[in-house]
């Protein structure tokens, strides 16, 4: 075991741990941003037949370099959430295809097959690329700032992007120049649903539903007691903790119950920030239960399930920790 784990260490043994088991991916999104340190995660595209091998070599590389397996839980895809104390956390998604909603838009194995190498790393090919973004843009809603800028780049250093685009979803290049604008995906959407329908649309919709069951019986969410904190230290942790909850998906207990509960559904974090708990919160608790809640007072953390605690400094390592003890 490496005896001081960090981020790239743990990818380099991603990749060899892969490539020595003759596993074909490739780094569909991003890969500029792989070695770089931040609240980024790595996106991965993997064959469906492969995915389980995938996750044996990615959780022997774990162990090989101090990281602990934190979160498993299926989303649109197979997240993977990775933590080292002191290191911080490094998420992988691992995509079986190309999808928007219920479609199948490309095969992973399409994707895999035509892939490239850039910077030492094995990528889509531009229009395979220039698709995934697309996919994000239209679960957007629009394109922003970083899908308009690898986009354009990608339209200007292979001109088959247009063509592929316009020939597979009938999405020309000035439709594309004015998503890159700032247009609303609303006509992507449109080109996306018209899209010939694929054979696996029905597999689709039974998997994504049996992934929201699961999530229900097994919340990916987690409730943090904790009236009176001050707002520096809650952002600080919430940063953090950015990869295996994202702020985005973040409430307090002022929200409404609604939001609240989708927030758990969804991998966020619940801050119970009202001294006495409301409904709302006591029901939140109850549906992720004590190995999920958390009490943030007094200058430390306490894990409701085990009673251990820890210095309110050390909160995201702490909870990456009691988790990650969890899983086992």
């Amino acid at each position: 075991m490496a005896s001081t784990p960090t981020r790239n260490s743990f990818l380099s043994a991603c990749l060899q741990a892969l490539n020595a088991a003759d596993i074909p991916f490739c780094i569909s999104r991003n890969h500029h941003e792989f070695w770089q340190d931040g609240p980024s995660d790595i996106d991965m595209m993997v064959s469906p037949s492969r995915l389980n091998d995938v996750s044996l070599c990615i959780n022997s590389a774990a162990r090989q370099t101090g990281y602990r397996l934190v979160a498993r839980i299926y989303f649109d895809n197979l997240c993977l959430v990775f933590h080292a104390p002191g290191a911080g956390y490094v998420r992988l998604d691992l995509d079986t295809a190309v999808r928007w909603r219920t479609r199948t838009l490309l095969a992973a194995d399409r994707v895999l097959e035509s892939r490239i190498q850039q910077d030492g790393l094995p990528i889509p090919c531009p229009e395979h690329e220039a698709l995934i973004v697309l996919c994000q843009c239209a679960w957007s809603g629009k394109a922003k700032p970083a899908y308009s800028k690898r986009l354009t780049t990608l339209t200007h250093i292979d001109a088959r992007v247009s063509s592929f685009l316009e020939s597979q979803f009938q999405f020309d290049r000035d439709s594309l120049t004015r998503l890159v604008a700032g247009e609303s995906a609303e006509h992507l959407r449109m080109c996306f649903r018209r899209a010939r329908q694929p054979q696996d649309r029905i597999r689709n919709s039974l998997s994504l539903m049996s992934r929201a069951l699961r999530r229900i019986y097994s919340s990916p969410g987690i409730v943090i007691s904790c009236p009176g904190l001050q707002d520096q230290l809650r952002t600080t942790s919430s940063a953090k903790l950015e990869l295996l909850f994202p702020s985005a998906k973040a409430v307090s207990g002022n929200d409404p119950i609604i939001q609240i509960l989708r927030a758990i559904f969804r991998g966020g974090i619940v801050w119970a920030d009202r001294p006495n708990s409301s409904l709302a919160i006591k029901i939140a608790r109850a549906w992720v239960g004590k190995r999920r809640s958390f009490h943030w007072a007094d200058g430390q953390i306490q894990h409701s399930a085990s009673g251990q605690s820890a210095a309110a400094e050390s909160a995201p390592d702490f909870i990456g920790s009691m988790l990650a003890d969890g899983m086992h």
